[in-house]
């Protein structure tokens, strides 16, 4: 990335890190780790379904936090570490493919066991997937415009809460003179 004549300290922020492997198999282990907690959250979930026990839909609901929360967290971090943003638009599509994918196939495999079935249950609630799959994409989208917003900070010499000002001002005016009439 092409930086202007100017000092790390002027620029908002700088991709190239100091990570280590152990940083980067951290960081990826919890986006794993946060899937299968969308799988226990779903298995919970299910599961209370049929049972009607107050204590499923509360394990449901922690694991769902919990695999928000290490969503979110840790494909933060990977974006801010990660040189290209390229690969921040491929990362975060996958983390929700692997979402989606995840809440599928356990709604189907407890819903078999559930029934008795030896076979994957068919039909799965479009709310199993589509809630976890969802929080997934709203992590994705907040953290592409985030961090879009930090690297394009980055590219001008000026900190991020300057850039922001700048552009909400241009915002503003655009809103404005599209707003008034015209004589």
């Amino acid at each position: 990335m092409f930086y202007a004549d100017t000092s790390l300290q002027e620029v908002a922020v700088s991709h190239y890190s100091g990570w280590s492997t152990t940083d980067w198999l951290l960081a990826y282990s919890t986006l794993g780790a946060a899937v299968l907690a969308v799988a226990v959250a779903v298995a919970c979930w299910v599961s209370a379904d049929y049972e009607e026990e107050g204590g499923l839909f509360v394990a449901a609901v922690v694991a769902g936090i919990v695999a928000t929360v290490g969503q979110a967290y840790a494909l933060w971090q990977i974006a801010r570490h990660i040189e290209s943003f390229l690969w921040i638009l491929v990362l975060a599509p996958v983390l929700v493919a692997a979402t989606a994918l995840a809440a599928h196939r356990t709604a189907r495999a407890v819903e078999a066991r559930l029934h008795g079935s030896p076979y994957g249950s068919s039909l799965v609630s479009k709310w199993l997937v589509i809630v976890p799959a969802g929080i997934s994409g709203v992590i994705a989208v907040g953290v592409f415009i985030g961090d879009g917003v930090t690297r394009a900070a980055a590219a001008v010499p000026m900190a991020v809460g300057a850039f922001l000002t700048v552009v909400a001002v241009g915002v503003l005016m655009v809103i404005t003179s599209g707003t008034s009439e015209r004589r």
